[in-house]
């Protein structure tokens, strides 16, 4: 997370230089950028929830089999924990997961439980089969299947997201590549014609200039990342 943060920092750094060749005004960019890191937490929660799906839907596949062999719910619950954590060690679901195991053990209901977990991890799948699970007794439906058919579900969600990152990802590059070339047109002048481009770094209205063409250059990427972005 902090390397993250640091990193955004260092690119505000590089493009405040770009724009102004002015230290004071290259750290005050790298502020931004590093502000703007620290309260934009929806790529990070993103990639937070895409991890804890793929591990509930391996909790699940852990469970299934057991709740064949067990004589209840909780048991099997149990014994799917334990499997998990050698399947993926300490991890963020694990730490949810136990605190299940633990409600189990004052005689909360599995609804109790698996809501608990839904309202945990926060994503779509814990609360799916959560309702699923609630619902059973008056459906009839088996958990077995239940649990099987969310399996599934989950299984075609991660699929279709990686299906469509795969189709996105050139599109993503030519992004990244239009982005670039405009920085590296201006480096190429300030190298091989820096007094061509010295009133807009030594002037006011140079300034302002750059300065404008710094709120167009974010404003595209923060556009070309919202258009390329998806949810499943």
């Amino acid at each position: 997370m902090v390397k993250e943060h640091l990193g955004k920092s260092l690119i505000g750094l590089m493009i405040g230089y770009l724009l102004y060749k002015n230290f004071l005004l290259c750290i005050s960019v790298a502020i931004l950028f590093f502000v703007y890191s620290l309260f934009n937490k929806n790529q990070v929660i993103e990639r937070k929830k895409t991890v804890l799906s793929v591990g509930f839907r391996d909790f699940l596949i852990c469970l299934e089999p057991l709740l064949k062999s067990s004589e209840n719910f909780s048991s099997a619950y149990f014994r799917a924990v334990a499997d998990y954590e050698k399947m993926h060690g300490e991890d963020v679901l694990l730490l949810v997961l136990k605190s299940g195991a633990a409600r189990f053990r004052i005689n909360n209901s599995a609804g109790d439980v698996l809501n608990h977990i839904a309202e945990k991890t926060d994503i779509e799948d814990a609360y799916l089969f959560a309702g699923s699970i609630e619902s059973s007794e008056e459906t009839g439906i088996s958990v077995i299947d239940i649990t099987n058919h969310t399996i599934g579900i989950i299984t075609e969600k991660i699929q279709l997201k990686n299906e469509l990152l795969m189709i996105l990802s050139g599109k993503r590059f030519e992004h990244i590549l239009v982005s670039i070339i405009p920085a590296a047109i201006l480096v190429l002048l300030s190298v091989g014609a820096g007094s061509y481009l010295s009133p807009l770094y030594e002037t006011i209205a140079g300034k302002i200039v750059m300065t404008v063409a710094g709120i167009i250059f974010c404003a595209s990427w923060y556009t070309g990342k919202q258009i390329t972005s998806i949810e499943v």
